[in-house]
């Protein structure tokens, strides 16, 4: 609780039990990464992901930066903090992106079902992306969304900025009425 003035402000965040604080803010603020999406003008498609290592092979293969769509545990600080992560925020799941070879395209799903069935279905290079929340919890507040061209095996774009959504989802004709979600909540 903050007092600034007259005004009380509880800063009260729930993780479920009801217990995620301002102190456990703190904590995950520290350890919170970008969510990057790239696009490759060349390919027409996006990819997106928080660690270094595959930003620069993208921006090596000619994607470049976009809006980043918000922040969430990057792989190696999970692995790093895992006990603590679970403890502060029991409803973490991991995002993973699967790429298909045929229509170059770069999916991203925290549902292990889903991936079974693309990885059945000529998806491969399966990797974890990150950490993000599977429900409005621990502070997490931007849902993560997708639209698809609907051209079958066509670029798959995510975005967490809700006017870009309606833009793409109701006035785009490549992405009309594609958009679901969300996958997941970033901070």
């Amino acid at each position: 609780m903050l007092t600034f003035g007259f005004y009380v402000l509880n800063l009260k965040f729930q993780n479920g039990n009801g217990n995620f604080n301002m102190n456990d803010w703190g904590w995950f603020n520290q350890h919170l990464s970008q969510l990057q999406r790239l696009y490759s003008p060349k390919h027409d498609r996006h990819r997106f992901h928080t660690e270094n290592q595959p930003i620069s092979t993208f921006l090596s293969e000619g994607y470049h930066h976009e809006a980043p769509q918000g922040r969430m545990i990057t792989v190696g600080r999970f692995n790093q903090h895992m006990g603590e992560i679970k403890r502060r925020c029991p409803h973490m799941v991991p995002l993973y992106a699967a790429l298909n070879a045929r229509g170059n395209t770069q999916r991203l799903t925290t549902s292990q079902g889903e991936l079974n069935r693309l990885m059945g279905s000529g998806w491969y290079a399966i990797q974890q992306v990150g950490y993000c929340v599977n429900s409005r919890n621990c502070g997490a507040k931007k849902a993560l969304r997708q639209l698809s061209v609907t051209a079958k095996l066509a670029d798959i774009v995510y975005t967490t900025d809700d006017n870009e959504f309606n833009f793409l989802n109701y006035n785009r004709a490549e992405y009309r009425g594609s958009g679901s979600g969300p996958i997941c909540y970033l901070w």
